[in-house]
């Protein structure tokens, strides 16, 4: 999985921008394969609501729908299942909306990252949020401009991660494999089965 640029690249140079990403098209590939894969996530998510309600109503969904901010999904899911769940299928249910944080967290860093690319090494993508992009860039640029002597990409290297072509086919596996279909079990009732590949 990704890990952060320092210490361990240090050495390692970097070219970060909207069109660097072009010239890595199996990088680019795999972020593809791995955002799209999340909005069936999100799908079955919903699905879970309606289940977790017991109706077939398009009104419980809609309003599910409506609450797009994971936060307030979340309570919405939390209070259906309280009202449902019981003892094991309760303790099923929260370590599967643990792990649905866990990578909804990956999810962004890819859906809401600025990239970079490594000129020597083609299997290494470098990723950084862009809300610490933006704070990078505001704290820099005026810097530079007043003449003030700064290590300008210090701020950057600090909060940019890296990832392989291989953490991203692990990230887009294990969204469908350990997510995606595991709220397929939830569907069919098998909460028996769903703790067996929770803990996997």
């Amino acid at each position: 999985m990704p890990q952060p640029f320092l210490p361990t690249f240090t050495n390692k140079r970097y070219s970060v921008g909207p069109n660097w990403i072009n010239q890595r098209p199996k990088l680019a590939a795999a972020i593809t394969h791995c955002i799209s894969i999340w909005s069936y996530v999100d799908n079955e998510l919903g699905g879970l609501f309606g289940i977790l309600l017991g109706t077939e109503s398009m009104a419980a969904y809609r309003v599910f729908l409506v609450l797009r901010r994971w936060s307030n999904q979340r309570k919405t899911l939390d209070a259906a299942a309280e009202g449902v769940l019981k003892g094991d299928e309760t303790s099923t249910y929260r370590a599967l909306i643990v792990e649905y944080g866990s990578l909804e967290q990956q999810r962004n860093e890819l859906g809401h990252g600025c990239f970079g690319i490594c000129p020597e090494d083609e299997d290494l993508l470098f990723v950084i949020n862009v809300e610490h992009h933006v704070l990078w860039q505001a704290d820099v640029i005026p810097k530079l401009a007043a003449g003030v002597a700064v290590r300008p990409h210090q701020g950057l290297v600090e909060k940019m991660y890296v990832y392989r072509l291989a953490d991203l086919a692990v990230c887009g596996k294990t969204w469908k494999l350990k997510f995606f279909s595991l709220l397929r079990v939830i569907a069919s009732g098998v909460f028996d089965r769903l703790r067996r590949f929770l803990v996997v």
